[in-house]
């Protein structure tokens, strides 16, 4: 009998400690996505909306295309997604174009 019950109490202790894990999981991934929200906010990442290249701070010119970054309709300066001219709010990420 007591040996049924040490087995269960170990059992219940191992499902509690892989949740626990889980949750730590979960909560650190949470952390790194907001770091890495604020660090492409500081170093002011954008995409050309010329050519869709990522730019990481303040470019005039797009090393890829040559275009001014902004001066282009064919992608989100957010996200990088392909627009049209005639698009006004990105479908991927709803920031305006």
């Amino acid at each position: 009998m007591y040996l049924v019950i040490g087995v269960l109490f170990i059992l219940v202790a191992i499902k509690f400690l892989s949740t626990v894990d889980d949750y730590e999981l979960k909560k650190r991934r949470k952390e790194q996505e907001k770091e890495k929200k604020r660090l492409e906010e500081e170093l002011g990442a954008m995409f050309c909306r010329n050519c869709g290249k990522e730019l990481i701070g303040g470019h005039e010119i797009c090393p890829q295309c040559g275009a001014r970054p902004m001066r282009g309709n064919s992608f989100c300066s957010n996200c990088g997604a392909p627009t049209t001219p005639l698009t006004k709010i990105c479908p991927k990420c709803g920031e305006g174009v």
